[in-house]
Order: structure tokens, then C-alpha cells, then sequence
């Protein structure tokens, strides 16, 4: 028995320990990996030298560094980051599918500064509907709101002030529909103007005199708190991902399994693609990254041409970094949080505006992508020169479909020169 005992103190010593390190790696495209419990929310600090993650299934959330991989602090018992103030002085929590608290939290310490404990304004005596309530989701907004998606009960949304954590506003459920209706996933606008929210509720059919459920997804104003557009609805489905791009022109979720990316200027669909999971868009809002089997691709907004693809092995969540030179990922099948390059669109024809020719350095694979070129097929000689005007590279290249490749394996980060056909492109390196 005192065997059997040291055989499985050492077992999760050895656990312990490789979900603290890093994990070495042969792809030159990864900088660390590491085994560690799944891994949810990701929000980058300002400097880019930490990450803190969510690990639902913990409840829990830790500190990392990231340059390094290594996990600082593993936080247990304190609920899960739904947001970071922008002075990055306080972190948010809230517990999951219960009605326990809503707490700010000073970001050294982890100590709770205020709350509001138990929810009892909300969770009342003059409740409509008799059933349990929950926070199902909660975001905070750029402007300093904080936005409470209700499960089942009399509201569907409170609005708290992020300063204080008190009540700003509440909306009932009647506003929805006329049964007991209940909000899950949430995402406000970087604008503020607009948050969009997954609401489940069951509608009456006045032909077969029943009630059915519906899982629709709604655009709501922030202030009216009215839902004014309806984008998808359906049976009762399951959400991966739920999030606006950085500027706020886009929109994206995966519904089941199924990628849609809105258009948010009038909420038309711009984009749906099938078998995809995570999702994130770049910081400066030109790349979308998505989960699609054991790949992660990169595509271009702008005409949601395909950058490149990384192996990601059933990715669950994507972050870029604040620089957009990296994506963190996490992988369901095999466990490990990544951090490896990513696409980065950088040079669009600088020198001849009126071009529509977009350059896009692939780090994976060394190679620069020109696109939309003037000339649709044939052989030309192209040249690359540095900002001293010194000739690095020439060769000739063929032009398929007004496009090629052409390798820059030896050229280090920098800014370069390409000539071809007579036009002149600036391109920037960054691995």
C-alpha cells in the first residue's frame, strides 16, 4: 500500500511539474507550449509581457508569462476574468451558472476590492417568473460598463457600473418574449454602442397551439437595451466563439460548428464557412483567424482571400498578440497552450496608391504573397533592394491568376524593396 501511495504522489508530481514547463518543440514557428489545464478567455497585457487565461473546468484563472511560457500564479477559488480595466489596475470576476457574486479585484493581489454579492437586487421578491436564476455571461465594456446576461428570472440583462459594481439598469424579460426567456453568451461593441446577445426562449405557434424552444441570436442598443435586429435564429445550439473585430466592422461567431461573419454597418452576412470553432481577429483588424479541423487558417478581411494555415490539432481558443506577430492557441486534442507565429499582412503597394496589388509575408513558410497584380499570366524578372537601394535578390518569376510567390528565407526583418513589371512595392519582414 506504501508503495502504491509513493507511485501516485510521484505520478502527480511529475503532472505538476509538466504543466508548469515548457514543452520543447522542433516547428521553428512555435516560441512555447506548454501541458496545461484547457484554456478559455485569453486577454493580453499592454506591454505584451503577460497573459492571463481562463481555465473553466478549474475554475480558476492563472498568470503567464509570455516570453517564456512559464505559469506565474495559478489563482483557484476566486472565479473566472471577465474583463481588465484599461489602466490594467483591476481585473473583473464573476462565477459560473450560479447566482453567488460579481467582484473587482486589484490585479497584484487578487483581493477583492468591492462586489456585489448574491444579486439580490435583481433576484427579488417581485420576480415574475419562479425559477432559478444565473449569470450565464458577463462583459465589460471600453466605456466602463459592465453588462450581465441573465439566465432564466425576471431580467434577462443588468447593467452595473464598473467603478462602484452599482445597479445602472435592467431589462425584463417581457421585452424578449412572453415566456421566461434567458441570455447566455454576450458581446458588446468596441464602440459601445451596440452589444449582440444569444437569447433562448420558447415562442408560441397559434397553429399547433404550443410553445417550442428558439435560440436566436439578437443586436441590442445599449441604451434602449431594445433589441432592434434578429441574425440568426434556430433549435437550441451550442456557441464556441462570440466576438466583434477591434474596429467594429465585423462580427463573428460559430454557431454548432458553423463559422458567420456579419458585416456590422447593417448586420448582413458577409462570410459562412462549415467545421469551425475558434476564432479571433487581429488587433489591427486586416486578419481573421479560424479553427478548421487540425489547421488554424488565416484569412484577409478585406476579401477573405487565405493567408496561410498553421497545425493547431482542434483548437478551442485563439489570441493574437497585441503586435499581431503571434497567435496563442489551445488545443483540445493534445493539451497544450501555443505560442507560434502568425500571418501578418504588411506592405500594400506604398509606392503606387492607385494599385490594388496587396504584398503578405508568410512566416511559415518564408515566402511573400503578391496578389492582384495587373498581369494576369507570364515569366518577369523582379529585384529586391533594401532602404540603401542595395540589390539582395533577382530572379525571374512566373504570374498565375494576376499572382505568385516568391521566397525571402534569407532576407532578415526589415524593410524591403520589390520590383516587378516596372512597378516598385515596398514589404516589411517581421518574424
Amino acid at each position: 500500500m506504501k508503495k502504491l501511495f509513493v507511485s501516485f504522489a510521484l505520478l502527480f508530481a511529475i503532472i505538476q511539474f509538466t504543466q508548469a514547463q515548457p514543452v520543447p518543440q522542433t516547428d521553428t514557428n512555435v516560441v512555447w507550449s506548454i501541458y496545461t489545464y484547457p484554456v478559455h478567455d485569453i486577454y493580453n497585457s499592454p506591454d505584451g509581457k503577460y497573459i492571463f487565461v481562463n481555465q473553466n473546468e478549474m475554475s480558476m484563472f492563472s498568470k503567464i508569462d509570455a516570453m517564456t511560457g512559464a505559469i506565474i500564479d495559478s489563482v483557484k477559488g476566486k472565479g473566472l476574468i471577465f474583463g481588465i480595466s484599461p489602466d490594467w489596475k483591476y481585473l473583473y470576476t464573476r462565477y459560473d451558472n450560479t447566482f453567488k457574486s460579481i467582484k473587482k479585484r486589484d490585479i497584484n493581489t487578487y483581493e477583492a476590492l468591492d462586489s456585489i454579492d448574491n444579486m439580490q437586487d435583481i433576484n427579488d421578491s417581485s420576480e415574475i417568473y419562479k425559477v432559478p436564476t444565473s449569470i450565464e455571461n458577463v462583459k465589460l465594456s471600453q466605456d466602463g460598463r459592465i453588462f450581465v446576461a441573465i439566465g432564466y428570472g425576471k431580467y434577462v440583462f443588468v447593467i452595473l457600473d464598473a467603478n462602484n459594481l452599482e445597479i445602472i439598469e435592467k431589462k425584463l424579460t417581457s421585452d424578449i418574449s412572453d415566456s421566461a426567456a434567458a441570455a447566455s453568451q454576450i458581446a458588446v461593441s468596441p464602440n459601445n454602442d451596440y452589444f449582440i446577445a444569444d437569447i433562448f426562449y420558447e415562442k408560441y405557434d397559434k397553429f399547433t397551439h404550443q410553445w417550442y424552444p428558439l435560440d436566436s441570436i439578437f443586436v441590442f442598443n445599449t441604451i434602449s437595451l431594445h433589441p432592434y435586429k434578429l441574425i440568426l435564429t434556430g433549435n437550441i445550439g451550442n456557441l464556441w466563439d462570440f466576438k466583434f473585430s477591434p474596429d467594429g466592422k465585423y462580427f463573428g461567431l460559430n454557431w454548432e460548428g458553423n463559422f458567420f461573419l456579419y458585416n456590422t454597418q447593417d448586420f448582413s452576412l458577409y462570410k459562412n464557412i462549415n467545421i469551425s470553432h475558434a476564432i479571433d481577429f487581429s488587433n489591427d483588424s486586416k486578419i481573421i483567424a479560424l479553427s478548421i479541423g487540425s489547421e488554424i487558417h488565416f484569412y484577409n478581411l478585406s476579401d477573405f482571400s487565405e493567408l496561410c494555415t498553421k497545425t493547431a490539432y482542434s483548437t478551442t481558443s485563439i489570441k493574437f498578440t497585441n503586435d499581431d506577430k503571434y497567435v496563442y492557441d489551445y488545443s483540445g486534442y493534445n493539451g497544450y497552450f501555443t505560442k507560434s507565429k502568425s500571418c501578418v499582412v504588411v506592405g500594400v503597394n506604398e509606392l503606387n496608391p492607385i494599385s490594388k496589388v496587396v504584398l503578405t509575408v508568410n512566416p511559415m513558410t518564408n515566402e511573400l504573397l503578391i496578389r492582384n497584380l495587373p498581369v494576369n499570366n507570364g515569366i518577369f524578372n523582379y529585384q529586391i533592394t533594401d532602404v540603401k537601394a542595395r540589390l539582395l535578390q533577382t530572379q525571374s518569376i512566373e504570374i498565375i491568376n494576376n499572382q505568385c510567390k516568391i521566397g525571402i528565407k534569407s532576407l532578415p526583418d526589415g524593410a524591403y524593396f520589390l520590383t516587378l513589371n516596372n512597378v516598385s512595392y515596398k514589404f516589411m519582414v517581421a518574424r
